[in-house]
């Protein structure tokens, strides 16, 4: 019975320390990206609550959400889940790379 309320205790902690340490990871891809290949292909991420937006240079709005740990758009041809490579402030999204333009 100890067992399992130090169990319990351990996963609450697990819980409430991973939480923030996934949104923190999230609210890096946040600014405007540019495609590394294609110049003219660059969009900004935002976030109104719980939601991310993705704006494209057409102005098109694309909603996404934290799912599974990583930030995943719901595009017209299906999920697309967004990588941040923290290590050389990259995106890659839809089989393309993105840097952040500053």
């Amino acid at each position: 019975m100890i067992t399992h309320s130090i169990r319990s205790i351990i996963f609450a902690f697990t819980i409430f320390v991973a939480m923030p340490v996934q949104a923190q990871s999230a609210n890096s891809a946040l600014g405007r990206w540019q495609n590394t290949q294609l110049g003219f292909d660059s969009f900004t991420i935002s976030k109104d609550g719980d939601v991310f937006l993705l704006r494209d240079n057409e102005g098109q709005v694309v909603p996404g959400r934290i799912k599974d740990g990583q930030i995943v758009f719901d595009s017209r041809i299906g999920p697309a889940p967004l990588t941040y490579l923290k290590s050389n402030d990259t995106i890659l999204l839809g089989g393309q790379s993105y840097k952040r333009l500053k």
